[in-house]
């Protein structure tokens, strides 16, 4: 089974009509919803107008934008302006002198209820079909936050993205002359920081080393590892948008300064072109109608 994850949607509206457009199309199969980003509603809205059968899920964030909690109620998750105020690695160090058992983690754990019931409201207004939880910049790698995750998703018999890749596809994975450091940095971290994650079945993901850029010859070596394990459920992470010309020319938006930029590169346009590639489409349903057809025959 092969699961094409569009990530922040509700952050914009030039985003959520990207990643709308892409899973009309056919090719994103599930979408990540920030429930703290201003145009979460219209994300929403959206999805039950378009395609209500999209699988959505919680994007738990905590490195972007403002709370859903009152600010007041986790102080050490924000700055004096109200916006959160710690990136992946401040959390991680932090957590990890205290092993999850300390006051930052009881307003994380604060923080993630609100985030959680804020998606349940939205899904009854706008029935949504919600299957899956993850977190921004992977904040749930984190041990103490990963197990807060893995219980809400145990419970609610939901997904739980391990953001792991598969070792042995490194070099497939990356493209010839588009290899960033950034990307095998993360993954070092990842791993390390999922090295005692339990799963019950191997899985695949991809996202990390291509993150941000997932171009046609990045999709060409993923479909390849896909194509060679048909038994192995497999997770693709992609970031497509369509930032309009005021965001990009520097409009303030409710998030980080590196979420601003992410948003506003050219290549959130880069992987929504490749998504809307009638040629992408084909090639990506010959690879599931190839994997379906050895399923029935085994």
């Amino acid at each position: 089974m092969l699961t094409i994850t569009a990530d922040d949607i509700g952050f914009s509206l030039s985003r959520n009509r990207a990643v709308i457009d892409a899973a009309v199309f056919g090719t994103v199969t599930a979408a990540s919803l920030m429930v703290n980003m201003p145009e979460a509603e219209n994300a929403c809205r959206l999805v039950q107008q378009e395609i209500p059968q999209l699988g959505i899920g919680l994007h738990f964030t905590l490195t972007s934008g403002r709370p859903v909690s009152p600010p007041p109620q986790i102080p050490l998750l924000v700055d004096e302006d109200g916006m959160f105020r710690s990136g992946f690695l401040s959390l991680a160090l932090s957590l990890s002198k205290n092993a999850g058992q300390c006051p930052l983690f009881d307003q994380i754990t604060i923080e993630f209820e609100a985030q959680r019931q804020r998606l349940d409201e939205l899904a009854k207004r706008y029935s949504l079909r919600i299957n899956h939880l993850d977190s921004h910049q992977h904040i749930h790698a984190i041990p103490p936050i990963g197990s807060l995750l893995e219980k809400t998703a145990h419970s609610r018999n939901l997904s739980l993205r391990l953001p792991r890749e598969p070792y042995h596809s490194w070099r497939r994975m990356i493209p010839q002359g588009t290899f960033l450091p950034v990307g095998h940095i993360k993954k070092m971290i990842l791993d390390f920081c999922t090295r005692n994650a339990r799963t019950q079945e191997l899985t695949f993901y991809f996202g990390v080393l291509n993150s941000g850029k997932m171009n046609s010859k990045a999709w060409q070596r993923i479909l390849e590892i896909v194509r060679r394990h048909p038994d192995v459920p497999c997770e693709v992470n992609v970031h497509p948008g369509k930032a309009s010309p005021q965001e990009a020319a520097g409009e303030p938006l409710c998030c980080s300064k590196d979420d601003r930029k992410f948003h506003c590169s050219i290549w959130r346009r880069r992987e929504l072109d490749v998504l809307l590639d009638p040629k992408f489409k084909s090639s990506l349903a010959a690879l599931l109608s190839g994997i379906i057809n050895a399923d029935n025959e085994s």
